[in-house]
């Protein structure tokens, strides 16, 4: 069949060989295949093929049960707005089952199930869209490979074990997956009947029940659940594919974390509570130890957070702490109101200073002519590299400042040029104070998160006591960010 438009129901029977390839479908098609010439197992010519290409369809019933069937649904669309449309593929003994690059997009059920295949089950970029989709096969020795889907809604799962020849990609299943079984079993009680058949609207329903409350209240849905995770988990260790290995162990703590949250209402303790928010904690701060990455991350943050608060409180390291800023304004002030220069009031702060390296000069001059000439050859260069700061911030100042005398004697001309130049020297002078404060700062953060040593902490107040917490939240994440990073080297 080739480009044909079927305006009515299209029911199919017992054809071992069949292809539609360009056709629409306006009304439901039917194809049920029990007819299988079992008769003649060994002759290929009795061998089943089914092709459906690049035809458009609304709602689609396929069942089949020929042994050596080969079965390709490819290209296709499947498009119904109507919660009675569905899409239904059942084989079972197929030989070879691909469903490749289709669009889906149902308001009603979605299932592929395939029973006892032999060689190969492919699902592989398709576009699945509907409220309920269910993906299942059992018994099957064929390889079963799905890649490259993208699913828009939980997932029931029905398989059974996955083997090694499987290709399965986890993050495909984007909103989740829910064990098929278990789930079946919750339906029946609930309303007697098997998923399959519960109306879409009222399945989603049951779905988001299921999900969210039921599945964690209940002890024996939970094991299941976890069961279900597990199998994939071990699954995608076994083919050493670390990265999907660690989203369904994520996966398996979050469900864990709201397992211990209900447990904690019914039966509140404080064994429970605790293992509850480590879990939180550890979910936000490494991803379960799957992301040791997070934990650096996070560490700054926490560096970054405490370095702020020790900013404004004064500490050994500032030198002078706030006193140093309040200098500043004298000196500037007392630069203002007397006839001398900026650099000869910042040479008389500095005079301490520098007749310290002056008495070592005098006295290696006095004493040093008999000495080796190491002695010699390094002294004097060593007094001229100890006093070239000051002596260089002195004679910049000397250059910018070329009206030295008294602020309220000057012209207003001249006095306007000198308060520019007074303002830049005063902001470049502050922001370097603020530099070296928030080095401070933030050095003595680091010092305290690496539990390396306090260093001069602050002298009082809020910060002495901040300091404490700051170093047990720096060894519980450092603690976390060893063991993190060493459960990714074993893995």
């Amino acid at each position: 069949m080739y480009d044909i438009h079927f305006k009515k129901d299209v029911k199919i029977y017992n054809s071992n060989k069949l292809f539609f390839l360009h056709c629409k479908f306006d009304g439901r098609f039917s194809f049920t295949n029990t007819n299988c010439r079992d008769d003649y197992p060994s002759e290929s010519s009795y061998t089943s093929y089914i092709y459906l290409v690049h035809n458009n369809f609304r709602r689609f019933d396929f069942y089949s049960q020929c042994k050596d069937a080969h079965l390709f649904i490819s290209s296709n669309k499947f498009k119904s707005n109507s919660n009675t449309a569905w899409f239904y593929l059942v084989t079972e003994n197929v030989d070879h089952l691909y469903v490749l690059k289709n669009e889906v997009d149902y308001q009603g059920n979605f299932i592929i199930y395939n029973v006892k295949g032999k060689s190969k089950f492919e699902i592989k970029n398709n576009i699945f869209k509907a409220p309920n989709i269910h993906l299942g096969k059992t018994n099957s020795s064929c390889n079963f490979t799905m890649t490259d889907n993208k699913i828009s809604s939980i997932v029931e799962i029905g398989f059974d074990q996955l083997k090694s020849g499987d290709v399965v990609e986890w993050n495909q299943f984007k909103k989740g997956v829910i064990d098929y079984e278990t789930f079946k079993s919750f339906t029946l009680e609930k309303l007697g009947v098997f998923p399959l058949v519960v109306p879409p609207d009222e399945k989603e329903s049951l779905i988001n029940q299921y999900k969210d409350s039921l599945r964690y209240y209940n002890k024996n849905t939970y094991r299941n659940e976890v069961s279900l995770l597990g199998n994939f988990h071990n699954y995608y260790k076994e083919k050493y594919d670390k990265e999907s290995a660690n989203q369904v162990y994520v996966s398996l703590k979050n469900y864990e974390s709201e397992y211990l949250k209900l447990r904690y209402k019914e039966n509140p303790n404080f064994n429970t509570y605790f293992k509850w928010k480590i879990n939180i904690l550890l979910s936000n701060v490494s991803n379960y130890g799957t992301e040791p990455a997070m934990v650096i991350t996070m560490s700054g943050k926490v560096i970054f957070f405490f370095a702020l608060i020790y900013l404004f409180f004064p500490n050994y390291w500032d030198e002078y702490g706030k006193d140093r800023i309040l200098n500043r304004y004298r000196f500037f002030l007392k630069y203002l109101n007397q006839n001398t220069g900026m650099h000869e009031l910042y040479l008389e702060n500095k005079k301490d200073e520098l007749l310290h390296y002056e008495g070592f000069k005098n006295f290696f001059l006095q004493n040093g002519k008999d000495a080796p000439k190491l002695f010699l050859a390094t002294a004097l260069p060593l007094y001229k590299w100890s006093v070239t700061g000051v002596r260089g911030y002195a004679w910049l100042l000397e250059k910018i400042d070329i009206y030295k005398e008294k602020w309220s004697n000057l012209p207003s001309n001249k006095r306007l040029f000198k308060t520019l130049i007074l303002y830049l020297v005063f902001a470049v002078t502050i922001l370097y104070d603020l530099l070296i404060k928030t080095l401070n700062a933030l050095m003595l953060s680091i010092n305290t998160f690496t539990t390396l040593g306090f260093g001069e902490i602050p002298l009082k107040g809020l910060p002495r006591y901040l300091t404490i917490i700051q170093g047990l939240i720096g060894w519980f994440m450092l603690t976390l960010f060893s063991v993190s990073l060493i459960s990714q080297l074993l893995n």
